[in-house]
């Protein structure tokens, strides 16, 4: 059985549905992650790797200066996504395996946290913020945090944007100065999958309460500005 190590990625897409340059389920499965001090910084990009049918797949490293890649270092689902946390590794699996694996980086014996999600919830990213590691479910009016032990400790409630089909589809997360910043693509997923509207929330991590929406255009997607403290937003129809 071929894997596929996948070392470019398109946009952050939901799982199992093409992403915008036509290629079936490859969504956002690498990860640039910093694993020391400045004066001896050591780049990585952790990579999730997947069988050609979709059936298993695992981690592997490349050390960006030197190139070196070491492969199979930990299962993963045949859908899964790599984030970066704070320092350390998450890794989703989806495709109705819905799990969060949270490593250290360069410690892939075992997770550090495991845990179950809800069934077909389709997670697509995590952070840290206010002592909470939040998770973004595309199939739901809700976003979950949890803490160190893996106890949901709080819920952020997103049913004003969860549409006809009930889910908000967030998506990208950004955790900053105490707020979470969450891309909504509310999508029609009954409907072809069409866009009734987009919008970014930012929510108090501690209170878990929606204090600002930024509206958008179809479909956005967030990440980390050039600068501290910017972001990105990208939008288009999916």
């Amino acid at each position: 059985m071929k894997r596929w190590m996948l070392l470019l990625c398109a946009g952050c897409m939901p799982s199992v549905v093409p992403d915008k340059t036509g290629s079936p389920g490859l969504s956002d499965t690498a990860s640039v992650l910093d694993t020391a001090a400045p004066e001896t910084m050591q780049r990585m990009a952790v990579i999730a790797t997947l069988a050609d049918d979709y059936s298993v797949g695992a981690l592997a490293t490349v050390d960006l200066a030197t190139l070196q890649v070491l492969d199979t270092l930990a299962p993963t689902s045949g859908d899964a996504v790599v984030r970066v946390a704070g320092d350390e590794v998450v890794v989703l699996n989806r495709l109705n395996t819905d799990t969060l694996r949270l490593y250290t980086a360069g410690e892939w014996a075992a997770p550090t946290l495991e845990l179950a999600l809800p069934d077909l919830s389709n997670p697509q990213n995590a952070q840290w913020c206010g002592g909470k590691l939040w998770v973004s479910l595309h199939n739901s009016a809700s976003m979950p945090a949890y803490d160190r032990t893996g106890l949901r400790v709080d819920q952020a409630d997103l049913s004003v944007w969860s549409g006809s089909d009930g889910a908000a589809e967030a998506l990208g997360l950004h955790a900053y100065g105490g707020f979470l910043y969450a891309a909504l693509e509310q999508f029609a997923q009954d409907d072809r999958w069409s866009s009734e509207g987009g919008a970014v929330v930012r929510i108090d991590c501690e209170t878990a309460q929606v204090t600002e929406v930024l509206s958008a255009e179809p479909s956005p997607a967030i990440s980390s500005g050039p600068t501290q403290g910017s972001l990105l937003v990208r939008t288009g129809l999916y």
